[in-house]
């Protein structure tokens, strides 16, 4: 998963590297921040892909803080593009977005949290076909016991 996320991110640098551009140093740091928050954003993706596929039960809390965290990542992901192809007279807009994206966040959780979200639990996954839930979680458990017993050894 980490590996297909950094292959995905890198392959969306390759067009800005070694572009000509007014300051070096700030434009090679917004393709670096790009690609590290692309690699984390399609790593984020692909574990909620995984998580929405297989019918486990999470706390509210934990299905809360993945989705804030994928949609803000998505934004700042989205935010770090827009602001590479305005230029850098844009940075002061965009640095405000992104402050203004990270205070929305951290609002989110505040509010989103609760000491009760711990502890009601969410089922995510095939909920709509019991056979196709039955058989994923014997795989779960299948793949558990095996993990089990090699990190016992």
């Amino acid at each position: 998963t980490i590996g297909l996320a950094l292959v995905g991110s890198v392959l969306t640098l390759i067009p800005d590297l070694g572009q000509a551009s007014n300051s070096r140093w700030v434009s090679d740091f917004l393709v670096i921040q790009r690609g590290v928050v692309t690699s984390l954003l399609l790593f984020i993706v692909l574990l909620l892909v995984l998580l929405l596929w297989y019918p486990i039960r999470i706390s509210r809390n934990t299905f809360v803080h993945a989705l804030v965290f994928s949609i803000y990542f998505f934004l700042k992901s989205g935010l770090i593009v827009i602001w590479q192809m305005l230029g850098i007279s844009m940075e002061r807009s965009a640095s405000a977005a992104l402050i203004a994206l990270s205070i929305v966040c951290v609002a989110a959780w505040l509010v989103l949290l609760t000491k009760k979200g711990e502890s009601v639990e969410v089922r995510v996954g095939h909920a709509w076909n019991q056979e196709e839930s039955d058989r994923l979680i014997r795989q779960l458990e299948t793949f558990n016991s095996t993990l089990t017993r090699v990190t016992r050894r």
